[in-house]
C-alpha cells in the first residue's frame, strides 16, 4: 500500500514521523469529540438521557426504547472502533503492514 498523505504530510508508512501521526490522531479525536457533543445536545441525546433516567416514562412520552438503545450502542461501537484503529496506527506506525495482525502482536496488545 502506498503511504497516505494529509495536506502533503505523510501519516502512514515507514517515512511518517511520529508527531505527524499524533497530530492526525488528535485532529480525528477533536472532530469526533465535537460530533459527540452535538449529538448529545440534539434530539438524539435528549432521547438517550430520557431513556437513561426513566425508560418507562420516556416510552410514554413517545421515545422508542429499543431503537434508541440500539442507536446508542451503534454510535458507541463506532467510537470504540475508531479509537482502536487510531491506537494501532500510532502504536505500529501503520495499520497496513503485513505484521500488524500477527498473533504475537495480538498477544502483546492483550497484555
Amino acid at each position: 500500500m502506498p503511504p497516505r498523505e494529509v495536506f502533503g504530510t505523510l501519516i502512514t508508512g515507514a517515512a511518517a514521523e511520529p508527531h505527524h501521526r499524533y497530530l492526525f490522531c488528535l485532529g480525528v479525536v477533536i472532530i469526533l469529540a465535537l460530533a459527540a457533543t452535538n449529538i448529545v445536545r440534539g434530539p438524539v441525546g435528549r432521547a438517550w438521557m430520557a431513556i437513561r433516567d426513566m425508560d418507562i416514562a420516556a416510552e410514554l412520552i413517545g421515545f422508542r426504547p429499543f431503537q434508541t438503545k440500539l442507536l446508542a450502542f451503534s454510535v458507541s461501537s463506532f467510537y470504540v472502533g475508531v479509537a482502536g484503529a487510531l491506537a494501532l496506527a500510532v502504536w505500529l506506525g501503520s495499520v497496513e503492514t503485513a505484521e500488524a495482525f500477527d498473533i504475537n502482536q495480538s498477544l502483546k496488545s492483550c497484555l
